[in-house]
């Protein structure tokens, strides 16, 4: 399912999800850039290298699932690896609705 990737308010691409955990509402997906993600990506790929991801913490990532802003308890982790020239983003403790609605 095409779920599409925000940094604050501003539309950075999208991510093809997936389920990937449903007991503990986890879905992911390859993450697909627009030209707006190149303000973030050097940035990004610096904490994939040194943390292996940039979080929810680092930015306030935001993703809307059929239109509607996903609210995950575990928060939004995403891994652009400059090595293995791929992007990844994963949402974690989604309620189960969400995670039904994935099948």
């Amino acid at each position: 399912m095409k779920g599409f990737v925000f940094i604050d308010n501003e539309e950075i691409g999208f991510a093809n999800f997936k389920n990937i955990d449903e007991s503990m509402g986890v879905i992911g997906g390859n993450f697909f850039a627009n030209e707006n993600y190149t303000k973030f990506k050097k940035d990004i790929q610096k904490l994939t290298n040194k943390y292996r991801n940039a979080n929810s913490v680092n930015y306030n990532f935001k993703v809307l699932l059929n239109g509607i802003e996903l609210n995950p308890f575990g928060g939004i982790s995403f891994v652009d690896s400059e090595e293995f020239n791929e992007m990844y983003l994963d949402v974690a403790g989604l309620d189960g609705n969400i995670i039904e609605k994935m099948k």
